[in-house]
């Protein structure tokens, strides 16, 4: 998804076939029985169901047993756009773990950002609202709000620093507490969330997939990748193409800024290189999102609901 109006991708992830969710609105239905016995006039038709003296046998409906319901799990990667993903057309690196989700899903081809901050869109994608409007109502409900008032438990896990919301820190402010930011249960901080850079992909993975072991109780997760994006992290092994010599500008770790500047002098191979370095990031995020989507998968008897959304087109420099 983009915030200068290009087309970005969302992809609504469902892990039954069959099962529909809306991201917005989850509605559960219990199911009340009553379960009557009728009075009996003959005490032998009581002991004797089946006894035949014209009367039909009184027989309890069974009481059917409510599904479990099920853990949402929203993925919110910085910098992905439909041409990282292999299922929808991507040639850089292999997805199978965004494929997979891909493929037993609703696919959003025409999905905008409301900003071109991540964590604008990100407020945006779990209030309905577009981000100019919530910083006058700071009030607006998320999705944390209606599912933890339905029983959920709710964390968020930003990978950047940069990724927690405005709203987040009104919030924090008012409350006095940092995990009642935007309704969330918890506000889990992975190693690596103050660096330029944000946290890497499986340290992400790695501190939601925690969280999630705790209880069996249904659980709303939102983990944010900063990953692919620059400033780049170099994932050895991955793409040997970034494992290879380089002596040019683009280096891991370069702050965008500088990036930007530097890029009017790039050459044929800066730009290789950049090419590289994003695509190893695109196959670690998608070996972490295949971690944890297997994680949420194996926790409860009900299958979740997944969402997946690009919070921002990537930037190759």
């Amino acid at each position: 998804m983009t915030g200068d109006g290009e087309r970005g991708t969302a992809a609504t992830g469902e892990a039954a076939s069959g099962r529909r969710a809306t991201l917005g609105i989850i509605a559960i239905a219990i199911v009340f029985v009553a379960v009557g016995v009728l009075g009996q006039d003959d005490p032998r038709a009581a002991e004797d169901p089946g006894r035949d003296d014209g009367r039909t046998p009184v027989v309890a409906a069974p009481v059917p047993v409510a599904a479990p319901r099920p853990d949402v799990l929203v993925l919110a990667i910085d910098g992905l756009g439909p041409a990282d993903v292999a299922a929808l057309g991507g040639v850089l690196a292999p997805t199978p773990s965004l494929d997979a989700v891909a493929l037993d899903a609703v696919i959003y081809s025409d999905a905008y950002a409301t900003s071109p901050w991540p964590a604008e869109v990100l407020l945006a994608a779990i209030t309905g609202r577009y981000h100019p409007a919530l910083l006058k109502e700071d009030s607006t409900p998320t999705l944390a709000d209606e599912l933890v008032h339905l029983g959920y438990r709710a964390a968020l896990v930003p990978a950047h620093a940069r990724h927690r919301s405005a709203a987040s820190e009104v919030r924090s402010a008012t409350a006095g507490s940092h995990g009642e930011a935007d309704g969330f249960d918890d506000v889990l901080v992975p190693e690596g969330f103050d660096h330029v850079a944000g946290a890497r992909a499986d340290d992400v993975a790695a501190v939601a997939i925690e969280w999630l072991g705790r209880s069996s109780q249904p659980s709303l997760l939102v983990a944010s990748f900063a990953d692919p994006r620059p400033p780049h992290h170099r994932y050895a092994g991955l793409v040997p193409e970034a494992d290879a010599p380089y002596t040019g500008p683009v280096r891991a770790g370069l702050d965008h800024d500088d990036l930007l500047r530097t890029a009017p002098t790039f050459g044929a191979a800066d730009r290789e290189r950049i090419a590289a370095l994003h695509a190893s990031e695109v196959a670690a995020t998608d070996l972490a999102v295949g971690r944890l989507v297997a994680a949420a998968r194996a926790r409860r008897g009900a299958p979740p609901v997944i969402v997946v959304l690009g919070l921002r087109a990537p930037a190759l420099g």
